[in-house]
């Protein structure tokens, strides 16, 4: 149990960095890096806290600004990237007032000192301060250990007498309703122990003591959850929530650089908090993060928000598989044609999640249960080659990748996800079916495309070859440019807007990097390149410099069209042209910018810059929320590529190539799938060690790359093992292939 008793949340040590401090009016952090720290106050601003059925935005004095529950979705007719809407219902504006010796203070505005920050980086904590009382508001939505969610929002008050005095004190509750009863409709309101809800509370609280009140906010018609809150105590449901999210993230300690540490904490839990999910355990789609709250749903950053959770929670991942299934390939519509073409990688997003998924889990049984999914995917999947409009080359088309176009006649990383696709199904075809042949078909099709895209969807650029963002053909002159004309057509001048500096009025340049085309910042991910692929790096330092187009030197991003100064995901591809602490962490760093960019809450938002705003002049809601797609995209990297962990499940085989430039790591109950390990990664002058433990009750093969240059050694046994060199960005490496029995831990020194 991580929490004794309430009164242990409420004097946890302050969250170091996601916090905020109000004294007489004038705003502080302690997270001083951060370019949004001078950005307050903000009614943009809120801390969230959800679980999936339930989501609450709470402003910096404890207020719930809104309260939202979800229900269902459907197919609507909208911009390109969008064509399933959500419902939901919402409330707004709730608070605590306590009377103090006959004053009214009202727990929605300045008081003297309030302080809020995250509970283990988790939980929404605000206190409002005076000489002589301490009131802390708490937020949490409750997630059993297990992964059990229930449809409601636990707010509760702790008000402490901090005075020498025994003093009278009245709480009053946030309202059931305001005028009359029937404005607050949306919600059921109660109170989680044998009390009975009352308006008020009157209490004689000694000196040095307190009181406990938790609100419940509850989906009307889910009495039975509320239940169980009032049964169990809010406590209990406060510590299952805790150990879920841990168990999510794992116990990773970053000792020299614990902002990145608790940022990639944040980074997972608005990735799984952006997803919606009804009371009948349906996922019903997603917003673009945690803030705002809206009907439209856009499928790609749907995908990228649930893509940590194919290593992460699996048994949620498996969810969205089902979703993306249904509603992934647009239907023709008025405005578009819809179909497998009107976007590739939405349309196969299904294929991908459940490729990945096996990868992480080897699940055979998910599959064998749901045969009509294998038959559904190899349909997409016929007619998505059918698609081919050369028979000579493999590359295929698509128009849009969520609201901005698959440039030039074929698009990079749209080729890049088909192969992914091809190679992942190819596996479950084998593995799973036994279908020899449609395996052998798809991966003979998926190596075949991989060779168009090194021939054709490459140029000879400023820092040697590198990756281009389309074609226009497969050579010549008009390679690298796409006339703007194709794109003139009704309802597609949206997308247009986005071209505003790679478009000359004739052609879209396509040496370029989109800024919201993360497929090629996952190449290494997909297992297309590895990361320090020379063709990729070139890439990635071309997308982040000056050549690019798109790419801003006053938001040190890139651009969004005429409509922002940098839009989010272009951030993370920069954070891939990191190769060592300089370029990750220094003055100059990816990572460092990332930090900036972070708001108070461990949040990013979409569209930080406006056009023409200079470095550090951010905007919260810039037309655009929070952003998921971002954070989806920065776990996974961060995950298999920063951290250097890769499981395969099919194979029990563990990838360890730890690449932190930052800091040393420890990473406790790491989960990969439905397996678990603690893995430590420690580097001074002198050595280099690793540490791997098997937490499964069955055998893995360790296969570890470890920077260095000495001769690998068991540190118990001093016995030396067998290796093999190798590099990785430029430095030396060993390799170690080892098998570890089930929970054998291993320690290995490179002298």
């Amino acid at each position: 149990m991580q929490y004794s008793s309430i009164k242990n949340i409420i004097y946890k040590n302050k969250n170091e960095y996601f916090n905020i401090c109000i004294k007489d009016g004038v705003y502080f952090s302690d997270l001083e890096e951060s370019y949004y720290s001078k950005k307050l106050p903000d009614e943009s601003f809120s801390y969230d806290v959800s679980n999936n059925k339930s989501i609450a935005n709470i402003d910096e004095f404890g207020t719930i600004k809104s309260l939202s529950f979800y229900h269902g979705c459907y197919y609507c007719d909208d911009i390109p990237g969008v064509w399933v809407a959500k419902d939901f219902t919402q409330s707004n504006n709730f608070y605590f007032e306590v009377k103090v010796e006959d004053k009214v203070i009202k727990l929605n505005k300045n008081n003297v000192y309030v302080e809020s920050d995250l509970v283990d980086n988790l939980f929404p904590r605000v206190v409002h301060i005076n000489k002589n009382y301490r009131a802390t508001v708490l937020s949490v939505a409750p997630i059993s250990k297990s992964g059990k969610r229930l449809s409601l929002i636990i707010y509760g008050l702790y008000f402490e007498n901090i005075s020498d005095r025994e003093m009278n004190v009245e709480i009053i509750m946030p309202k059931r309703y305001n005028k009359k009863y029937s404005d607050v409709r949306y919600v059921s309101i109660d109170i989680a122990n044998n009390k009975g809800y009352s308006k008020s509370y009157s209490y004689k609280i000694k000196a040095k003591d307190g009181v406990w009140l938790p609100v419940v906010f509850y989906l009307p018609g889910n009495y039975e959850d509320f239940k169980l809150v009032r049964e169990k105590g809010a406590l209990h449901w406060i510590n299952e929530t805790y150990d879920y999210f841990k168990g999510l993230t794992g116990n990773l300690i970053m000792d020299k650089d614990k902002l990145t540490q608790l940022i990639y904490e944040r980074a997972v839990i608005q990735s799984l908090c952006a997803i919606g999910m009804n009371d009948k355990d349906h996922i019903i789609g997603s917003n673009w993060g945690t803030y705002p709250v809206l009907k439209r749903i856009w499928n790609k950053d749907m995908y990228y928000s649930m893509l940590p959770f194919s290593i992460l929670e699996p048994e949620f991942y498996k969810k969205g598989i089902l979703w993306f299934s249904k509603y992934g390939i647009r239907p023709k519509g008025s405005k578009y044609e819809g179909g497998i073409k009107h976007s590739i990688t939405n349309s196969l997003s299904s294929i991908m999640m459940a490729g990945l998924y096996y990868e992480s889990t080897d699940d055979k049984d998910f599959f064998l249960r749901n045969k009509d999914l294998f038959y559904k995917f190899i349909y997409i999947l016929d007619e998505t080659l059918n698609l081919k409009t050369n028979d000579n080359i493999n590359l295929l088309p698509s128009i849009w990748i969520s609201d901005a176009f698959s440039l030039g006649e074929y698009h990079t990383g749209s080729n890049v996800f088909v192969w992914k696709v091809l190679k992942s199904f190819s596996r479950i075809c084998m593995d799973v079916f036994n279908e020899f042949t449609l395996s052998k078909k798809y991966n003979k099709y998926a190596d075949k495309l991989k060779e168009d895209i090194e021939k054709y969807m490459t140029y000879s650029g400023v820092y040697g070859k590198q990756y281009v963002e389309g074609i226009g053909a497969l050579s010549g002159i008009n390679k690298l440019k796409y006339p703007v004309e194709k794109y003139k057509k009704e309802f597609w001048d949206e997308g247009i807007d986005f071209l505003y500096d790679v478009n000359d009025g004739e052609n879209i340049n396509l040496l370029m990097h989109d800024g919201e085309e993360s497929d090629t910042t996952l190449i290494p991910y997909y297992g297309y390149k590895k990361y320090d692929d020379e063709i990729l790096r070139n890439y990635e330092k071309f997308s982040a410099s000056d050549n690019n187009p798109t790419y801003s030197c006053l938001s040190r991003g890139i651009k969004w069209g005429n409509k922002s100064g940098a839009t989010f995901p272009g951030y993370i591809t920069f954070l891939c042209a990191s190769v060592n602490h300089d370029s990750m962490s220094g003055n100059n760093g990816y990572m460092t910018e990332l930090k900036r960019l972070i708001d108070l809450d461990g949040s990013w938002w979409w569209w930080p810059y406006k056009l023409n705003s200079k470095t550090g002049n951010v905007e919260r809601m810039n037309e655009c929320g929070k952003c998921s797609w971002g954070s989806g995209v920065f776990s996974t990297i961060f995950i298999t590529q920063f951290l250097g962990v890769n499981y395969d499940a099919p194979t029990k085989t563990l990838l360890f190539r730890p690449f932190s430039p930052s800091s040393n790591f420890h990473w406790e109950n790491a989960k990969f799938g439905y397996s678990s390990f603690h893995l430590k990664y420690c580097i001074d002058n002198n050595s280099t060690e690793i540490s791997v433990t098997n937490n499964n009750n069955y055998s893995i093969t360790l296969e570890a790359e470890i920077i260095g240059s000495g001769l690998p050694t068991i540190c118990k046994t001093g016995e030396k093992l067998n290796y093999s060199r190798g590099k990785f960005l430029n430095n030396e490496t060993v390799l170690v292939k080892k098998e570890l029995l089930p929970y054998e831990e291993i320690e290995i020194i490179l002298k």
